[in-house]
């Protein structure tokens, strides 16, 4: 899957952690989101 392909796809999913109200599945996005962000800026 190429970049922009996944850029549409996570775009897509529309997730905002803010508004989840359970906070450890709101903490885990926030989490998974830095995660992927930081693999993004090493690739």
């Amino acid at each position: 899957m190429d970049l922009e392909t996944l850029k549409e796809l996570l775009s897509s999913l529309d997730i905002n952690p803010d508004e989840i109200q359970d906070e450890r599945y709101a903490t885990s996005f926030r989490i998974l989101f830095s995660v992927t962000e930081k693999q993004n800026e090493e690739i």
